[in-house]
């Protein structure tokens, strides 16, 4: 009897393990399988198979990764523009260079800049070509000389020569003309004098542009495409003679979808308000947005990223980033721009790649990026609570890369690991790893619990029906004389 009660209530804890297993869904069941192997490979039983997904960063996160690697650019110009004269056929509108014609020689001081971002921690910097050509500046003068050969000549029509090319003038398109005559024209203009651009400090914080150009950073020129008008690849590669350069890291996976959100600093001169110290020179301004569409380039040449993050005149060559703080496109035209004039509030973005195709046309050799390593890992072992790694990683990162004062943007990090840590919420040792997982698993232990079950069931049933078999196969005593034959006496009283 006793038997049978204890076999029924084995049976009864089976069923109800079975129950509980039976209970959880594909989802939970995909959970616990998750949880298992993480505990399983805590306690050292085997390996985990390590699939990291990239860290996808809070726009606070990008901010502090990337305002110390992108910079001011202020390029300085003092020489001649020297302008050959031009002629035009009215019919054509063809322009010339006239053979021994008057040469004009315009003197020049100018002083404009832009933003721009290191690439490496060797000093490299990516940044747009018209931010330290002389390109621009050369059109714009030798424009005014096409312009005046024009009007001179329309000036000097009779009214029979008017009539001839009057059909012709109606229909005079400047865009059209710039584009056609482009390449003539900036191969008859020339420059003497001195180009010097500087990265402006970002670590001083007084004094007015002169005064941080002066202790800025003189920068070389890698590469520069000068006939950015003509082919729209408007990049430029420099670098200063600085090491430990905070560096961001450029996509490689082609260009940004839309609808992405995507993250834009840089130096907008509508940002720069009037101050004692001038500290604004070197604030970088931070935007966001999506990407709004795909275009194509001014020249039809390309796609170029359109956002509707907010971008002025200044930001030329500041980064614009997707959410894994990865570059994906160079900041270069607003919707102010002559070729974008309709609409309002968009910046138009030339995709990173056109810089990876110059460095690996140009041979520019790069240093390793662990700037951008290093604070990625840093963040990821904070999501992590992996404090006591965390707090190394963005420690060491500030020491390296003091000249740019990587430590304002890594202390608030510090200081939540040290909150983390003093809370008893951190996650450094094997053991706290296990405590968090017996802490936070609530299915892991009622699965766990009901295998236990299951298993104890399963053995004291099969030690209960061994111990029932065996009794039951066990002989019966016999009486001796049975056996014997002997049969005892008796006594009497």
């Amino acid at each position: 009897m006793k038997l049978r009660v204890a076999i029924l209530s084995l049976a009864i804890l089976l069923l109800v393990g079975v129950a509980t297993l039976g209970g959880f869904s594909l989802g939970k069941w995909s959970e616990i399988h998750t949880e298992v192997r993480q505990t399983a490979n805590i306690l050292g039983f085997f390996e985990m198979d390590a699939v990291s997904e990239p860290l996808v960063l809070t726009d606070q996160e990008i901010v502090n990764l990337t305002k110390s690697a992108v910079v001011r650019i202020a390029t300085e110009i003092k020489g001649e523009i020297i302008v050959p004269e031009f002629d035009i056929d009215l019919e054509t509108f063809e322009v010339s260079v006239v053979p021994d014609g008057e040469v004009e020689r315009i003197s020049v001081e100018k002083l404009f800049g832009g933003s721009g971002f290191f690439i490496d921690t060797s000093g490299h910097l990516v940044t747009n070509a018209h931010v330290v050509s002389i390109n621009e500046l050369e059109m714009q003068y030798a424009g005014s000389a096409v312009s005046r050969a024009m009007l001179y000549k329309i000036f000097g029509l009779s009214l029979e020569e008017y009539e001839k090319y009057k059909e012709h003038l109606e229909d005079f398109d400047e865009t059209e003309v710039k584009k056609k005559n482009n390449k003539v024209v900036l191969d008859a203009v020339t420059f003497e004098g001195d180009i010097t651009i500087t990265v402006l400090n970002p670590v001083l914080e007084e004094g007015d542009i002169e005064d941080r150009i002066e202790e800025g950073f003189v920068a070389e020129v890698v590469y520069v495409h000068d006939n950015y008008s003509l082919d729209d690849k408007d990049v430029a590669i420099l670098k200063v003679s600085k090491e430990a350069t905070p560096a961001l890291r450029m996509s490689d996976t082609g260009l940004a979808a839309v609808g992405e959100r995507v993250h834009a600093l840089g130096f907008p001169s509508t940002g720069d308000l009037p101050s004692e110290n001038g500290k604004s020179l070197t604030e970088v301004t931070y935007s966001s947005g999506i990407v709004s569409a795909k275009r194509s380039s001014p020249g039809e040449k390309f796609d170029v990223i359109q956002t509707d993050a907010k971008i002025a005149p200044g930001s030329s060559g500041g980064p614009l980033l997707n959410s894994k703080g990865e570059v994906v496109g160079i900041m270069t035209l607003s919707s102010g721009n002559s070729f974008f004039s309709q609409g309002d509030s968009f910046g138009f973005a030339i995709p990173i790649q056109l810089v990876r195709d110059v460095i690996e046309s140009e041979g520019v050799s790069l240093s390793t990026n662990y700037y951008n390593n290093d604070f990625i890992s840093g963040l990821t072992a904070l999501h992590q609570r992996k404090c006591e790694e965390s707090i190394a990683t963005f420690t060491n990162i500030a020491a390296k890369h003091q000249t740019f004062n990587v430590e304002e943007y890594t202390q608030p990090y510090v200081n939540e690991c040290h909150e983390i840590i003093i809370a008893g919420n951190s996650i450094d040792t094997r053991w706290d790893e296990i405590r968090e997982v017996v802490r936070s698993s609530d299915y892991l232990m009622l699965v766990l619990g009901a295998v236990a079950m299951l298993i104890f069931g399963l053995f004291a049933l099969l030690f209960l029906l061994i111990v029932h078999r065996v009794r039951s196969r066990k002989p019966v005593a016999q009486p001796l004389s049975a056996v014997t034959g002997y049969k005892m006496p008796t006594s009497s009283v």
